[in-house]
């Protein structure tokens, strides 16, 4: 572990031997010296050491580097199947639909002030595996009181036991790795630690009480605000925009080059399937994982560290949350320009909308690959 140091360099510190413990309570052990945030090195540190003793690693640089690739993937995505969702307005789905959801989830609530609506159908999947979390943490910092938002979808493979769990476990866990993290503040750097480390514990204790054949996993994505920014952690395949064309996260996917190299470096093996480039299991070697980050997972070579963004709020802005599903039908840009058209619609309607315009388009698509569709949105602002 290396802490993390406002400025261009830090201090170097001896490194635990990497084989004797897990991450977690090589994190857990070391939060507890003066407040200091550490940063979780993987497995291997000793690759990047170097760089972080020289200070060519700094929290600031990875932020920059994390929000280059969101936005370079929004830009060079092409718009999808859903070119004309702007003028698909189903609040409601039709009667005459060939696959009825067996499950779904619509409804609005009021987080910290924040209009939210959101929506999740089970599509045409045989089961359910996706979960949404719409809450908020309470935290002392300094001896001061906070209340940050906290939204997040979990979409689940291999069944839905671990989706689950992070929406029941996730703010606790949340809520304690910033209470150990930023005690010194909560500090651009102390957060970003606190949002690296999570899924990372989350694994570790799901882990412990999960039994040998639990195949199950997940990918997670959640965004909170703290003094007017806004973060967000994502591990897989689930995307977070704002009305204003931002996209908050990188899609962890095998066939992007940079994910791909990390994979293999931890072991894992790639192969090409009829759904793209995918990850070979390693106790079930015919399993196949589509997500390059994901949490509870047999694949060799999946991490279960997320990938950062933080970006000041901008006027008028609306977030959106959403599974995987929503994306293989529509892209980042014609899913703002939803947004923008429909602006003055409640945030329950225009979760209602898109989830059920991306369905009916699913339904109607036999080549398109079923799955199931969840989408949070949330205003801001106080309208």
């Amino acid at each position: 572990m290396l802490p993390i140091a406002n400025g261009t360099g830090v201090t170097p510190v001896t490194l635990p031997n990497p084989g004797t413990n897990t991450i977690a309570e090589r994190t857990s052990a070391i939060y507890h010296l003066n407040g200091t945030a550490y940063y979780p090195v993987e497995e291997r540190p000793c690759e990047c050491l170097d760089r972080y003793i020289r200070g060519l690693d700094t929290i600031e640089s990875r932020l920059n580097k994390a929000w280059d690739r969101a936005q370079q993937q929004a830009t060079s995505e092409q718009e999808k199947r859903l070119v004309d969702l702007c003028h698909i307005y189903d609040l409601e789905p039709p009667p005459t639909l060939s696959v009825i959801p067996q499950e779904h989830l619509e409804g609005k609530t009021t987080i910290c002030g924040y209009n939210v609506g959101f929506c999740s159908f089970q599509g045409s999947r045989e089961y359910m595996e996706d979960e949404l979390l719409t809450t908020s943490i309470h935290i002392t910092v300094q001896d001061k009181e906070i209340e940050i938002p906290l939204f997040g979808v979990f979409d689940g493979h291999g069944g839905r036991t671990v989706a689950r769990y992070l929406k029941d476990n996730l703010p606790r866990i949340l809520t304690k790795a910033i209470h150990t993290v930023c005690r010194s503040g909560l500090t651009q750097h102390n957060i970003w630690n606190a949002l690296k480390i999570i899924f990372v514990q989350a694994n570790e204790e799901y882990k412990k009480q999960s039994t040998p054949k639990d195949y199950s996993g997940s990918t997670a994505i959640i965004s909170i605000v703290v003094d007017g920014k806004l973060w967000t952690a994502n591990l897989g395949d689930s995307r977070a925009i704002l009305n204003n064309g931002w996209q908050l996260s990188t899609d962890a996917k095998p066939s992007d080059p940079n994910f791909a190299k990390g994979i293999k470096k931890r072991g894992g093996t790639l192969v090409e399937t009829s759904k793209g480039i995918s990850i070979k299991g390693g106790v079930d070697r015919n399993r196949k994982l589509a997500p390059a980050r994901a949490i509870n997972n047999e694949f060799p070579g999946v991490c279960t560290r997320s990938k950062v963004t933080c970006c000041a709020i901008p006027k008028n802005a609306v977030l959106f949350l959403g599974s995987d599903g929503i994306f293989e039908i529509a892209s980042t840009k014609e899913v703002v320009k939803y947004m923008k058209t429909h602006f003055a619609t409640s945030m329950e309607d225009l979760a209602k909308a898109l989830v059920h315009t991306c369905y009916n388009k699913m339904v109607e698509t036999p080549q398109t690959r079923v799955d199931n569709l969840t989408g949070i949105f949330v205003r801001l602002y106080q309208a």
